[in-house]
């Protein structure tokens, strides 16, 4: 799963754009490296390897399922990550 990192960062930054910015999207300079450092952490967390997906599948809700299968990451893991840590 890791050669979908970079398209796992994309979906989420571009989740994160405040609506008084007035651009269609956000890439690697727009964010603070913090904020790029946290989000590959939580994709790690989640969808590090195939063996890593499975075990948070086998664990899964049907919603959180749902979304691990469709290689997101919403806000309950990003709670839950920085919550939990």
């Amino acid at each position: 799963m890791r050669e979908y990192k970079s398209v796992f960062l994309k979906a989420v930054f571009n989740s994160l754009l405040p609506e008084f910015i007035d651009s269609d999207r956000i890439d690697n300079e727009s964010v603070s490296p913090e904020l790029i450092a946290t989000i590959r952490r939580i994709a790690d967390h989640y969808y590090g390897s195939d063996e890593i997906l499975e075990k948070h599948l086998a664990s899964a809700n049907p919603q959180r399922a749902r979304v691990l299968r469709a290689g997101q990451i919403d806000y309950r893991m990003i709670n839950e990550m920085l919550i939990c840590t």
